[in-house]
């Protein structure tokens, strides 16, 4: 997985309740990420750690990212 220095990447395939999905509306299907996407549209708080509970952060060799 590969990250942009100027966007937090957050995955959230643990979220998706769908076994042959994509995850593409996994964001519309659970509650956690709608909740996380209107604290980042009021507070604008970065990273993802600082506005929702349970979001982990992971290093990698290729860059940090975030998980749900």
């Amino acid at each position: 997985m590969g990250t942009a220095p100027t966007a937090d990447t957050i995955e959230a395939s643990r979220l998706s309740m769908d076994m042959f999905s994509l995850n593409h509306s996994a964001f519309a299907d659970r509650t956690e990420l709608l909740s996380d996407i209107g604290e980042l549209l009021k507070t604008q708080l970065r990273p993802p750690s600082r506005r929702t509970e349970g979001v982990i952060k992971i290093d990698t060799q290729r860059g940090t990212y975030w998980r749900f």
